[in-house]
């Protein structure tokens, strides 16, 4: 079976507390036309293979990642006995989701296998993962694993760069558990303000509670976001957990010419939101 599987922007994350061990979220999530590609056969012995032309990727890293959450969950054990030959094209540690797209890539094949898993279990693989099987525009809230619509029916375009480096988001949320008791990472900002500027057509008030912590993590962030925000006249957010920014774009822009004013990324692309999850 060949399946994409796609990235997804946070147009928002704000961080509502915990349940358990876990921060519990309220997000407002969009995919869009940039995907991993996935083809896993059923034929034994197990065999993992990946290919990436992303900057700052780190193969072997990644394969271990994937074969841990193999291993360790019953839900993939069929792929045990597969080989799986992936194109990486959604940066790692980037807050795009790109270790999860593939993640759901596997839960696609498992479920259409015959296997089952609740939302509840899959957010417990991945916070991302039920939303990434779905994608399209999403408010996501708990654990990752309450998915409602987002009440959206517009298509919009980005630019994602991505500086050196990656963020770990374990280590990003600890941050942040630290600065609020330093009371200084708690924001007001609301999720229901970006859905009602996106639906109106007014400046969209994007933010991600997650921020000032990742960039404390990853040096690179700031100074380019700054720069982006000085070449292009416009805000810029971080999605999920970082390393990766986006800002919101007329589509025909010719944002390479732009760009090239801009020093300290690895990865740039543009995009436009798509109603796409994982497809065959």
């Amino acid at each position: 079976m060949k399946i994409k599987a796609f990235a997804k922007l946070n147009l928002g994350l704000k961080i509502t507390g915990a349940k358990g061990a876990y921060h519990t979220l309220d997000m407002l999530c969009a995919s869009v036309n940039l995907c991993d590609e996935v083809e896993i056969i059923p034929r034994p012995p197990f065999s993992l293979e990946v290919e990436s032309n992303v900057a700052d990727f780190n193969k072997e890293r990644f394969k271990s990642y994937l074969t841990e959450k193999i291993n360790k969950y019953a839900l993939f054990g069929s792929l045990l006995n597969s080989k799986i030959y992936i194109k990486k094209n959604i940066p790692s540690g980037a807050g795009l989701g790109g270790g999860t797209a593939v993640l759901s890539a596997f839960a696609f094949y498992a479920m259409n296998s015959g296997e089952t898993a609740s939302n509840e279990e899959l957010s417990k693989i991945s916070s991302d993962l039920p939303y990434m099987l779905k994608g399209g525009f999403k408010r996501v809230k708990g654990t990752g694993d309450i998915i409602e619509s987002a009440g959206i029916d517009k298509e919009l375009s980005f630019l994602v760069v991505k500086p050196l480096g990656g963020v770990d988001s374990g280590a990003a949320f600890l941050l942040y558990d630290e600065m609020v008791k330093e009371g200084r990472a708690k924001s007001e900002n609301k999720i229901e303000d970006i859905i009602r500027a996106i639906n109106a057509g007014g400046e969209i008030p994007f933010f991600n509670d997650l921020e000032p912590a990742a960039a404390r993590l990853n040096k690179g962030i700031s100074p380019l976001k700054d720069n982006l925000e000085k070449a292009f006249e416009r805000k810029a957010f971080m999605t999920g957990s970082g390393s990766a920014l986006a800002l919101l774009t007329s589509g025909d822009e010719d944002t390479d010419e732009i760009l090239k004013s801009v020093e300290g990324y690895a990865f740039a692309a543009k995009v436009k939101t798509e109603n796409l999850g994982v497809i065959f």
